[in-house]
């Protein structure tokens, strides 16, 4: 994946941007591993169960550009959030705000315990989400080589297995990775854009994501800034 010559991030830049990545392994994979049994002498390198490299890509383009120039028109939006409104349960005890940037400035709003929050008020619930989402997806944001630095970032963090929570170092084996940036680039070349990503059935089969893409500085604005006096994950 290259787009000229990817700039390395620097020791700050490799420590937020692994901040971020252990936040989410936090919220999204650790609690599909058993406890272990008992303390190993040295942290021990698992396989990921629900992290794949599609779900990485995913948080990372996220995390970049947010929704720009992803959502192709209102009327498309409008119909997807509508049938995945319609398909989710609403549900207490989860995270509303999910963040996808050390600094909180791209978050996700998970639906299902946005739609707790409004019984009996749906219709405007689904209002307000749909304003704050377009209004974040009219903000320009993220630079092509921004992404491919915080890519490159990913691979050698996950070669160090560097990603290490309670004893467990988690890990994409290598050549999956290598053969994603492969397969990526190729897309690229083919196509000249980047594409857009679906999370890995893995993901999908256990962390059932549910959720859209709102930019904090929209939010603090918005008819829904009182999501930001609950903690953000």
């Amino acid at each position: 994946m290259e787009n000229g010559i990817p700039q390395h991030l620097t020791v700050a830049e490799t420590e937020s941007f692994l901040e971020v990545l252990l936040r989410q392994y936090i919220l999204h994979e650790i609690r599909h591993h058993p406890p272990l049994e008992t303390t190993p002498h040295k942290a021990l390198k698992v396989r990921t169960r629900a992290m794949d490299m599609p779900d990485i890509y995913k948080l990372l383009h996220q995390g970049t550009f947010g929704y720009w120039e992803h959502i192709p028109s209102k009327e498309y939006f409008r119909k997807h959030l509508a049938e995945d409104w319609e398909s989710v349960m609403s549900r207490e005890g989860e995270p509303v705000l999910e963040s996808v940037t050390h600094d909180n400035t791209i978050l996700r709003v998970n639906l299902r315990p946005y739609k707790a929050l409004f019984p009996g008020e749906e219709d405007r619930a689904v209002f307000m989400l749909e304003k704050l989402v377009l209004d974040s997806a009219t903000i320009e944001k993220g630079s092509p080589e921004h992404f491919f630095s915080v890519m490159s970032a990913f691979r050698e963090i996950n070669k160090q297995a560097a990603l290490i929570i309670d004893n467990r170092r988690y890990v994409i084996p290598p050549a999956l990775v290598e053969q994603f940036f492969t397969e990526t680039k190729g897309f690229i070349a083919h196509h000249g854009i980047l594409p857009l990503l679906s999370h890995s059935p893995g993901y999908h089969e256990l962390n059932r994501p549910a959720y859209v893409i709102a930019d904090t500085i929209v939010l603090e604005k918005s008819s829904l800034a009182f999501l930001l006096d609950e903690t953000i994950a």
